[in-house]
């Protein structure tokens, strides 16, 4: 296993083999009507297909997997996991993946983009029967993190994902989105009182003993740098889920699963403090129009604040 990317064993969550990574970005496009609202100027990319949603899944997958440069990292299938606590949703499948070359550059210009890296494309299946790919936006990243220098990748990013997309859909109909978020939005901080190794290993520690929650993956993105040569103060993410918690979120709103399953970056800024930053439940309601699930996100709200105190502590 490599060391900058540790996975728990588990039937709920279907991932790959440890690689290498930081993030791909996303294209600017945004294809097909759909039946879902998607919360207007939110930044989510999307393109639809009358393709089932696994076959293009399974080819976006192997597409990846095709690319030298880039690394799947992992595959969480959401609806399985759903049935695995006795819920129902619709075929909705993610791929995480990226490329260290193009996704460095990103947070060293600002290292809190680790917590929307690696990229992923989430695939789901409508209610009548087609399917769509979703992904964040360049511009959605760009805006939410305040990046600036790194146009040139970002462009590259963009028409790799528009080809990547575009071809598994079979639908080359995309025209562009664009993302209202502002610098910062939806980003919850906390200082800790600890080392960042210390930090790393005491949220590491709370996850795993936390029997309601499945750590899927743990992504160094400092060895991920380095391994291409590229430096990075240090930074980790991890990610973990509790599908009895996120369904009903997707029940909602399905487009919900490209913010799912749960993330909690860990990092040292140019200052040495040390920072816990996550995704706060309110702002991903508001990114997806959810509705009717106040009481739910205030729980999850109050499960991350818990997590992130006995963390930094």
């Amino acid at each position: 296993m490599n060391r900058s990317n540790r996975q728990s064993s588990t039937p709920v969550i279907r991932k790959s083999v440890a690689i290498p990574f930081i993030c791909v970005i996303a294209l600017l496009t945004h294809g097909c009507a759909d039946t879902e609202d998607d919360g207007g100027n939110s930044g989510v990319a999307s393109v639809s297909s009358t393709r089932l949603a696994n076959t293009i899944f399974n080819d976006l997958d192997m597409a990846l997997q095709a690319n030298d440069n880039i690394s799947v990292v992992a595959r969480v299938d959401h609806a399985m996991n759903a049935a695995s606590v006795d819920l129902t949703l619709r075929p909705t499948k993610v791929i995480f993946f990226g490329n260290p070359r193009l996704g460095t550059p990103l947070m060293q210009n600002q290292q809190t983009t680790g917590i929307d890296l690696p990229q992923k494309f989430a695939v789901r299946e409508q209610a009548d029967g087609s399917a769509e790919v979703l992904w964040n936006s360049a511009n959605y990243l760009q805006n939410r993190h305040g990046l600036t220098t790194v146009d040139e990748q970002l462009g590259m990013i963009n028409t790799a994902l528009q080809d990547l997309a575009t071809s598994a859909a079979q639908n080359d109909d995309a025209k562009a989105v664009s993302a209202t978020v502002a610098f910062g939005e939806g980003l919850v901080q906390r200082d800790s009182n600890q080392s960042f190794d210390d930090t790393v290993a005491a949220l590491r520690g709370e996850i795993n003993r936390n029997p309601n929650l499945t750590l899927v993956f743990e992504l160094d993105h400092q060895a991920n740098a380095a391994s291409v040569g590229l430096e990075l103060r240090p930074t980790t993410l991890f990610v973990f889920g509790n599908p009895a918690a996120g369904t009903p979120l997707m029940q909602s709103k399905q487009r919900t699963a490209l913010d799912l399953p749960q993330k909690i970056l860990v990092y040292q800024n140019a200052d040495g403090v040390v920072r816990l930053a996550y995704n706060s439940p309110a702002y991903i309601a508001k990114r997806h129009n959810i509705n009717g699930q106040q009481q739910r996100l205030e729980m999850i709200n109050g499960a991350l604040a818990s997590l992130a105190a006995a963390t930094t502590n």
